[in-house]
């Protein structure tokens, strides 16, 4: 979907550039520099537009995935004040683990876009984007940040913004939905033991050292105790430890979201616990 949408987008290319609307200004901590940018210049009578939040970070700091494990603070969006805007979707890169102190956490280095798909209430009207964006930088301490970024584009259509590259080469690295078109074709969650989940997944090409991050209800925890890949290596087995927020709440019919990251795979897929 996310893909169809930047091609749509790019496809004004062949428009000529009559005015540029300026990305924001970046704004600076000690340790990182952020900005909000636009896939396009103006709205052009599209229903959808692609943002990005733009983030980079000093060597050896990092921020976070939306779920981003034993610690740290997810990104947090806040849209209060915008005009013309329905509705947005958070599209998350692949992240990396980081291991330390004996906490696994989730997140980027160096460098991340994180993409929001936009669905004006008018296509023929402008787009003003008023974002108050919460969010966490860390090296062995973590400093929580607060900053207000604003954007609006025209409602001519005006072509592909400068920005678009970087925003189409995170979107590359966005997981696919599990399914025929993705490398994880198949995943299934089973309840093995009171606490224990075993959740597998088939992928098109070989695993070589696969993650897995689990989701569930606020609160929920998991930990991942045995990794298994099968003699065809198209194959895995992760057995988890659950804690859920909720103790008397059973295992069995829950929804989780597992997402399976290895070096040339990012998938995602939710499932109901068998």
């Amino acid at each position: 979907m996310l893909h169809r949408l930047l091609l749509a987008l790019f496809a004004c290319a062949l428009i000529p550039i009559l005015a540029i609307a300026q990305p924001s200004e970046w704004k600076r901590t000690e340790f990182s520099q952020a900005r909000l940018i636009s896939a396009v210049t103006g709205v052009g009578g599209m229903r959808e537009i692609l943002l990005g939040f733009h983030v980079k970070l000093s060597p050896g700091w990092k921020t976070y995935w939306r779920s981003p494990g034993d610690s740290g603070i997810p990104p947090q969006f806040n849209w209060a004040g915008s005009t013309n805007l329905e509705k947005t979707q958070i599209f998350w890169p692949k992240p990396i683990a980081f291991d330390s102190f004996d906490l696994l956490t989730w997140g980027y280095k160096d460098e991340v876009v994180y993409l929001v798909k936009a669905t004006l209430t008018d296509p023929a009207q402008p787009l003003h984007i008023a974002l108050e964006l919460f969010y966490g930088i860390c090296e062995e301490i973590c400093i929580p940040v607060k900053q207000n970024f604003q954007l609006t584009l025209p409602a001519d259509i005006q072509g592909v913004s400068p920005d678009a590259g970087i925003m189409e080469a995170f979107s590359n690295q966005i997981p696919m939905p599990v399914g025929e078109k993705s490398m994880v074709t198949f995943l299934t969650i089973q309840n093995s033991l009171e606490n224990m989940l075993k959740i597998e997944a088939n992928s098109t090409v070989d695993f070589e050292t696969p993650q897995l991050i689990l989701e569930g209800r606020e609160g929920d925890f998991f930990t991942v105790k045995e990794v298994r890949i099968f003699e065809d290596k198209r194959r895995v087995e992760f057995l988890v430890e659950a804690d859920l927020a909720d103790k008397n709440r059973p295992l069995k019919g829950q929804d989780f979201t597992a997402t399976i990251l290895d070096a040339t795979i990012a998938a995602e897929g939710r499932a109901t616990v068998k």
